[in-house]
């Protein structure tokens, strides 16, 4: 009909230039053959353009002209059928883990799903499978916990049985792949639950409960324990992946013989997997301490054994920190002396006693203590720059009232944070 539709106006053009002629009988005659001979020209034209339209491969050629180069037809795009991935044992963060991979790569076409038809399967399943995604788990417990230690044979006791320290597991449900891959099959005293809270809330049961979670889902509400005296919050100076035992493996099997075309798509999903859910270059470990005063006894045994002798025990452990922070409440003053009595409340540190805090590897200090000013402003004042010279950033306190409310601003792998302090007491 669309060359019908074109011919209508001249058709209506044709009635109206006849009219006039109407009355004659010759020329009305003449003029229903003539009508005649144009509808069936019409009807020819029609059919010749509904076989020459543009999207026909006609069309293509007409619309080439007649030259003797050959001429490709325009076809739709093809779409490969998808490389269908069976994942039906996997938890629910780690299938959004791969469902926001297949979202940063379209062209892969990947459907998750547990049809026996899949090409490929991931799963927890050791045996003739390629390695792709390793999940920390972490044992933890509840906040107030004294002694955040265990060990891996306590673990696996609870986990099958029963154990002297711990009456019941606390696990995610979707996890039991997983955690069955490392500690073998669960014996009644395992709980699951379907929420990361749920697992946190049954931590404070009366009886002592563990708890073992991804390390991505960790909340602050649990302690997380050393096993074997090895803890995944902490950085590479207190933590050795290898030693660690809670860490289990997905694979990938191959189910099907993969097509070649298939194949590319393979390595591109291996290559776009997170290789697991903790990442060392993102995590940061900060130690913080509460007010320190190098005065009264303490000064006594600095004197005795050296400023750094403080630093001798602690040292290691606060070094060890990404970010380590201390609240020196004390200000430094060349004439200071040493006052062991009890009833001395006036607090100042020799200068020199500044290396027991280098010592511990000290990055940013905290000057909201309330013996900022012991010994006046111009003490205080010089406290700062002695900080400044040591290249230690401070906060809580400062030159004037804006230092002193300015936040420090710290970022390190890619985690930013900020430090306000205040002192309510003077």
């Amino acid at each position: 009909m669309w060359g019908l539709h074109r011919l209508r106006p001249y058709l209506c053009h044709a009635r109206l230039y006849l009219s006039p002629m109407i009355m004659n009988p010759l020329f009305r005659k003449l003029g229903v053959l003539v009508s005649a001979l144009m509808i069936l020209s019409g009807v020819i034209l029609a059919l010749w353009l509904l076989d020459n339209r543009p999207n026909s491969r006609g069309g293509v050629r007409s619309a080439a002209g007649e030259s003797g180069a050959p001429v490709e037809a325009i076809a739709p795009a093809v779409i490969a059928d998808p490389l269908v991935v069976a994942a039906a044992p996997l938890s629910a963060d780690l299938r959004q883990v791969l469902s926001q991979t297949m979202a940063a790569q379209p062209a892969l076409q990947i459907v998750i799903t547990g049809v026996p038809s899949a090409t490929l399967q991931l799963d927890w399943n050791v045996e003739g499978g390629t390695p792709v995604y390793e999940l920390t788990f972490a044992a933890a417990t509840r906040f107030n916990t004294i002694f955040p230690t265990t060990t891996l044979t306590t673990v696996q006791e609870a986990w099958q049985s029963q154990s002297a320290e711990f009456t019941t597991v606390a696990i995610l449900s979707d996890t039991i792949p997983a955690l069955e891959q490392l500690l073998g099959p669960r014996g009644e005293h395992v709980a699951a639950y379907a929420l990361v809270d749920e697992v946190a809330n049954a931590a404070y049961a009366r009886e002592p409960v563990l708890a073992l979670l991804p390390f991505d889902q960790l909340v602050p509400k649990l302690a997380v324990l050393a096993v074997d005296g090895q803890n995944p919050v902490e950085n590479a100076n207190r933590f050795t992946p290898e030693a660690y035992p809670l860490v289990a493996t997905l694979y990938l099997h191959g189910l099907q013989e993969m097509m070649p075309d298939e194949q590319p798509v393979e390595a591109t999903l291996l290559a776009a997997i997170p290789p697991g859910n903790r990442d060392p270059n993102r995590l940061t470990v900060i130690a913080m301490t509460g007010v320190t005063a190098m005065t009264r006894l303490t000064a006594q045994q600095m004197d005795e054994f050296g400023p750094e002798w403080p630093a001798a025990v602690i040292g290691p452990e606060l070094a060890a920190a990404d970010i380590t922070h201390v609240s020196n409440e004390v200000p430094f003053v060349e004439e200071c002396e040493t006052d062991i009595r009890v009833d001395n409340f006036n607090f100042c540190s020799k200068p020199e006693y500044l290396a027991a805090l280098t010592a511990v590897g000290v990055d940013i200090i905290g000057l909201t203590g309330n013996h900022q000013n012991d010994f006046g402003r111009e003490n205080a004042l010089k406290s700062l720059e002695l900080y400044a010279d040591a290249g230690l950033p401070v906060y809580g306190g400062g030159r004037n009232e804006a230092e002193a409310h300015a936040p420090l601003f710290l970022e390190h792998n890619g985690n930013r944070f900020a430090f306000l302090g205040a002192n309510s007491y003077g």
